[in-house]
């Protein structure tokens, strides 16, 4: 597999030699296009189409029930959203997904061109099983700042920050800087235990939390996490539970 990135930046250029044994990679290379000349008439039917996308891209689909706000540290009702639809998508145990995966929030009317401002990552819905202390451990490191605001990049990503992990199906309770409990299907985390989890292909591959690795049994959805929020952000139902907190402060509660 070769990987280009995105935006034109890069040309991914593969030399291969097929025979009736199969194929074999000779070399791979990622060609910049930074220094190449641009072709006008290939840009002038560039600008017609983009004009044309955003037209019909910018047709608005609905009108929201409840703003979504977003924030990529602080608990928010976008990423709650998302968290909730990819549980009720994949039927798992456990919503899981990173704040960062969304730039923005959204206030009044969803059209195409809005879902793709505020998600353009091209990343699956993904469930697989993950033991609860990898669980643990990726929830107890999403309350640092530190971690919350590190470069995102990775395969599929668009984003900027890794963001806070939110879920849906569980509980957390920390007491401002620990975690002291996190419940899931009403029950505490059982380290050992096997979870299904809701969630994208970034996260699945340990990207920003390095934890979420470590997990077996990965399906993923030909959807992009975009079309949750599109699904979801329709029904007044799920935008009014998007606005219920699932991180409570506590001092009180060990598990």
């Amino acid at each position: 597999m070769n990987s280009a990135g995105c935006y034109g930046e890069y040309i991914g250029l593969l030399e291969v030699n097929v025979t009736s044994d199969g194929i074999e990679l000779i070399r791979g290379e990622t060609i910049s296009t930074k220094s190449s000349p641009v072709d006008q008439k290939v840009a002038d039917i560039l600008k017609k189409n983009k004009e044309i996308a955003i037209e019909v891209l910018s047709r608005p689909l609905y009108t929201l029930d409840r703003s979504l706000w977003h924030d990529v540290i602080e608990e928010n009702p976008m990423t709650n959203l998302i968290a909730d639809g990819l549980q009720d998508m994949l039927k798992c145990d456990l919503g899981l997904i990173n704040s960062g995966i969304v730039n923005a929030g959204a206030f009044q009317n969803i059209s195409h061109k809005k879902l793709i401002e505020i998600c353009p990552s091209p990343l699956n819905p993904t469930s697989y099983e993950i033991q609860g202390k990898h669980i643990r451990k990726a929830i107890g490191e999403s309350l640092d700042p530190q971690v919350c605001l590190a470069d995102g990049r990775g395969p599929g990503f668009r984003g900027k920050f890794v963001g806070r992990l939110h879920v849906s199906g569980a509980e957390i309770i920390y007491d401002g800087q620990s975690i002291s409990g996190i419940i899931i299907g009403g029950a505490p985390i059982e380290d050992e235990k096997w979870y299904s989890v809701a969630s994208s292909d970034y996260l699945q591959r340990g990207s920003g939390y390095e934890s979420l690795g470590h997990g077996r049994n990965e399906k993923y959805l030909p959807d992009e996490i975009r079309d949750v929020i599109r699904m979801y952000g329709k029904r007044a139902e799920c935008t009014e539970r998007a606005q219920v907190k699932r991180w409570r402060e506590s001092s009180s509660v060990m598990v």
